[in-house]
């Protein structure tokens, strides 16, 4: 016979890793599934208690109570101290016993004895196992309401497990560029006038209000929402990124038009100074360097941020997808759970 752990997973479609928990969702199913149950029924299943003391009656039903055969009559706590009071008309006697309840504790008066016990029949809720194929005192064909239940349970337990899956918000940093524009040389020749700066790349600017993002992801915990929210963050991305390349492109023309503007002045110092020419060649060399190290690290911006938005769209898609699944898998468990607890609820033996 298939234990309560395997008919779960065959309901769930996944390995219960968490028995523990599994444990505690059977008990809890199985004491919901009781209080739904016609006293008539828990009854049936009912065991009898003998003690010649008080009773702890927590995690139990009473539904008899009597004193060496003799049914008691339930009082309250109140009157404990006349039921015990020989001069009291509330006195409690070995013919006409009687009880009370305080807390978990039920007491019979007079108090029994080794000889003369007290006699408790109750439905005590089960503690049941992951690893057990059936319940002790517990009518058979409420079992699978049990297990629906603790399914129902399980499938929550996943849910709230993608919920702590879901990324947390988007991460974007700063355009940075560590390339350091080169000085211009210092030349000596007169008919040579060159003394600009190489162009720089000036990054465009731009806002990311994500925290609209975080609000869905991390605290309303709605992965829907959150799936628009990144939708209109990409298109902004989109525009930032069309930015970085005009920007980029903007410098490389201004870069190209410089280098002609030097290529001039090389040629003139050549005319009047080796040294002048020479130091020319070298910052534009330079130059050209610092034009390549900017393109690549623009590039190389824009590409890890195509990568690290992709990559978070793709698992909070992938997230969404699975939760969806649990839900209408729940949802679907849940209805099943509802009709057999309405079923039990007018069963009989």
């Amino acid at each position: 016979m298939s234990t309560f752990k395997e008919k779960v997973e065959d309901i769930v479609g996944v390995t219960v890793s968490d028995t523990t928990a599994l444990s505690d969702y059977l008990t809890a199913s199985a004491r919901e599934v009781s209080d739904i149950l016609p006293d008539e029924v828990l009854i049936y299943n009912s065991t009898l208690l003998e003690s010649a003391s008080t009773v702890e009656i927590s995690n139990t039903k009473v539904f008899a109570v009597s004193r060496n055969g003799r049914s008691t009559v339930e009082i309250p706590f109140g009157m404990s101290t006349q039921a015990g009071d020989e001069d009291s008309i509330h006195y409690a006697t070995v013919k006409s016993p009687m009880h009370y309840f305080k807390g978990s504790t039920l007491t019979v008066l007079p108090s029994p004895s080794s000889s003369e016990k007290a006699q408790v029949l109750r439905f005590v809720y089960p503690s049941v196992v992951h690893g057990a194929s059936d319940i002790d005192n517990f009518p058979s064909n409420a079992e699978y309401a049990v297990v629906i239940g603790a399914s129902c349970s399980v499938i929550m337990g996943l849910m709230s497990a993608q919920r702590e899956a879901t990324p947390s918000a988007l991460s974007i940093s700063d355009l940075t560029i560590s390339a350091t524009s080169p000085s211009a040389p210092s030349v000596s020749a007169q008919s040579v006038s060159f003394s600009a700066g190489a162009p720089t790349y000036s990054k465009p600017t731009q806002t990311f209000d994500i925290t609209q993002l975080q609000t869905f992801l991390e605290d309303n915990e709605d992965s829907e929402l959150a799936q628009i929210q990144l939708g209109r963050l990409q298109h902004e991305l989109g525009e930032y990124q069309a930015d970085i390349q005009n920007e980029l492109n903007e410098f490389n023309k201004e870069t190209t038009a410089y280098q002609a503007q030097l290529q001039i002045a090389i040629q003139n110092a050549q005319l009047t100074s080796t040294d002048d020419a020479q130091k020319l060649q070298l910052y534009s060399a330079e130059v050209q360097d610092f034009q390549t190290s900017v393109g690549k690290e623009v590039q190389q911006y824009q590409s890890n941020l195509t990568q690290e938005t992709q990559e978070f769209g793709a698992n909070l898609q992938r997230i969404q997808a699975i939760f969806q699944s649990l839900s209408a898998q729940y949802q679907m468990n849940q209805a099943k759970y509802q009709s057999e607890l309405q079923r039990l609820s007018g069963a009989k033996v």
